[in-house]
């Protein structure tokens, strides 16, 4: 490693610290956390613009973009479902702006139509599995106030089209394919899935642990398949089922009821 790259990789150690670290102490102090993400885009910026190098470094202000806007964004709905296309609305805008900076190909961002008619099923599947097991460590509100076909119909649109594509387009699509060319696929993996699972920690240590392996699972089937809508139809499925339909099935009560 030439010092060029040494210098690139000290930076990306740090950016990659500081974004972790918000994480944590934004669980404690949001308003600390909130600086610690705009000190990390600030630093990941100014390198690469200033020094004309180490550009793999701007994929980790994109979880810092994220956080931002989510804390940032002033709440105009009682219902969250209603908010979270506010929230995540601007991310499609960084990433498009991020892949172009990163050079990134269409078939890096997993943005195909292969195999649709396995992919998707599939990923309905492997999520409605998984949700199974986050609905137990969450326990979360139901983000609908009733079942009917509105209602349910938003949820859909909501979960899968906003929360569960951008996410991934940001985790994946940007954050992993950049790293596995920078470094191996075993590391952007990993790397990938460290950020991902950083993002759940206000949920506390079993939600953690649970993001952290189903993220390697998303982010492995990534590496395999190049599908982007293979792995939005896994995340798409799980909240829809964990902030919907499994209250159908138990015993928990609607906060509206």
């Amino acid at each position: 490693m030439d010092g060029s790259d040494e210098q690139s990789g000290c930076v990306f150690a740090v950016v990659f610290t500081i974004v972790l670290l918000a994480e944590v102490i934004a669980t404690i102090n949001r308003s600390a956390g909130l600086f610690l993400h705009f000190a990390a885009v600030f630093i990941a910026v100014l390198y690469v613009v200033f020094l004309k190098k180490g550009e793999y470094v701007l994929s980790l202000t994109l979880p810092s973009i994220l956080r931002i806007v989510n804390f940032s964004m002033p709440v105009f709905f009682p219902y969250t479902i209603y908010w979270l296309p506010l929230v995540y609305s601007p991310i499609f805008i960084s990433v498009y702006a991020a892949a172009r900076a990163l050079g990134l190909e269409v078939e890096d961002l997993g943005l195909n139509l292969r195999r649709l008619y396995f992919y998707v099923p599939a990923g309905a599947v492997i999520g409605c599995a998984l949700s199974l097991i986050e609905f137990r460590i969450l326990q979360p509100d139901c983000l609908i106030p009733d079942f009917s076909i509105e209602s349910t119909l938003t949820l859909c649109v909501v979960m899968y089209a906003f929360v569960a594509l951008a996410e991934e387009l940001v985790f994946r699509s940007v954050v992993q394919s950049t790293l596995e060319k920078e470094f191996s696929l075993l590391k952007g993996l990993l790397f990938a899935t460290i950020l991902f699972a950083a993002m759940h920690t206000e949920y506390g240590l079993p939600e953690v642990t649970f993001a952290f392996f189903t993220g390697l699972l998303i982010g492995f089937l990534f590496q395999k398949t190049r599908s982007l809508a293979f792995i939005v139809a896994i995340h798409g499925t799980l909240n829809v089922m964990i902030f919907g339909f499994l209250h159908m099935t138990t015993g928990i009560t609607l906060p509206w009821s």
